[in-house]
C-alpha cells in the first residue's frame, strides 16, 4: 500500500472474476457508499514480505461466539501492529456491519464479504458430468488462497456450516489454524467436538475456546474436562461481560478499551493464537 493511501481504506469484494480490490476516493467509506472508485496501481504498494497465516473460526453450532471471536481476534491483531484481514462468509453481516460502524481513529482491518453461498461460481459446471463437491473444495480453496497483502487472515463461518461441506472441508484445509468457540454446556460441547474430529481428520491443527464462561458453575470446570478429550484447549477463557456484546454497535471490541472487562483475557488468548501460528 502506498503512503498516500494509507489512510484510505481498501475494500475487497468479490467480482465475477474473484476477489477484487477498489479504493475509495473517500476518507469514511461504507459499503454502501461505494459510487466513485478506482482501481489500485500495482506498483503504487510498498514492498513488504507478509506472513500470510489463515486463522479459521468455525464451530458446528450457532451462537457459540464464532463473530465475537472473530472481531476481538482482528482487533488485537491490528493494534500489534499485524496487518489483518477479516473474511465473513456468514449470511448474516454482523461481523461486515461492525466493520462499517469502526472508528476511523482505531488500527485499522481491512474486510471482505463474501457469503458463502456466493463464495464460488458454479454456473459453468456440468452437475452430470463433474464431481460437483470437488470443483466446489477446489474453488473455494482458490479463492482463499488467492487473497493478498496480510500477516493474518481472519475467516468468520455462518452457524449454517453443515449445509455446506465441501465448502467446510476447503476452509479448514486452507487454514493454518482453526479455533472453536464453544460455551460450557452440554449442547454446545456435543456440537463442537465432532467439529474437531473433522479438523484432525483433516490434519489440521485446531483449538477450542471457552467463551462466555460462566466460572462459577460447575459446568464450567466440566466442559475443560470433556473437551480436552477431542481436542487441545486454549488455556484461557473468556468469562461473561457485558462489555463484550456491547461494543458490537460502536465497530469496536474490548482489545480496544483501556478499563474493557474481557479485554486482557482476549489479548491473553489471542497470544495463544499468535504464538501457534508463528506471526
Amino acid at each position: 500500500m502506498s503512503h498516500a493511501c494509507r489512510h484510505i481504506p481498501r475494500m475487497p469484494v468479490l467480482s465475477e472474476h474473484g476477489i477484487a480490490y477498489i479504493w475509495s476516493i473517500t476518507d469514511n467509506m461504507r459499503v454502501g457508499d461505494m459510487v466513485d472508485v478506482m482501481e489500485a496501481e500495482a506498483g503504487a504498494r510498498e514492498a513488504r514480505t507478509f506472513a500470510k497465516k489463515r486463522l479459521l473460526v468455525a464451530s458446528g453450532k450457532g451462537g457459540s461466539s464464532k463473530t465475537t471471536t472473530a472481531r476481538h481476534f482482528s482487533t488485537a491483531a491490528a493494534h500489534a501492529g499485524l496487518a489483518v484481514v477479516t473474511l465473513d462468509l456468514d449470511e448474516s453481516p454482523t461481523l461486515s456491519t461492525w466493520w462499517t460502524k469502526r472508528p476511523d481513529t482505531l488500527p485499522s482491518i481491512e474486510h471482505i464479504r463474501a457469503p458463502i453461498h456466493e463464495l464460488v461460481d458454479l454456473s459453468d459446471v456440468d452437475v452430470e458430468g463433474e464431481d460437483v463437491g470437488a470443483v466446489i473444495a477446489a474453488r473455494v480453496e482458490k479463492e482463499i488462497l488467492g487473497i493478498e497483502d496480510y500477516d493474518l487472515l481472519i475467516i468468520d463461518t455462518p452457524a449454517s456450516m453443515a449445509a455446506y461441506p465441501h465448502h467446510a472441508n476447503a476452509l479448514i484445509r486452507a487454514s493454518d489454524l482453526v479455533v472453536v468457540p464453544t460455551r460450557q454446556y452440554d449442547d454446545d460441547i456435543n456440537s463442537v467436538t465432532s467439529w474437531m474430529k473433522l479438523v484432525r481428520d483433516l490434519g489440521v491443527d485446531g483449538m477450542f475456546l471457552l467463551s462466555d464462561t460462566q466460572r462459577r458453575e460447575s459446568a464450567f470446570e466440566d466442559a475443560k474436562r470433556k473437551l480436552v478429550k477431542h481436542g487441545p484447549l486454549c488455556p484461557i477463557d473468556i468469562p461473561h461481560f457485558a462489555d463484550i456484546p456491547k461494543t458490537l454497535s460502536k465497530g469496536t471490541s474490548v482489545i480496544d478499551m483501556r478499563r474493557g472487562r474481557g479485554r486482557e483475557d482476549y489479548a491473553a488468548a489471542f497470544d495463544v493464537v499468535r504464538q501457534k501460528l508463528g506471526v
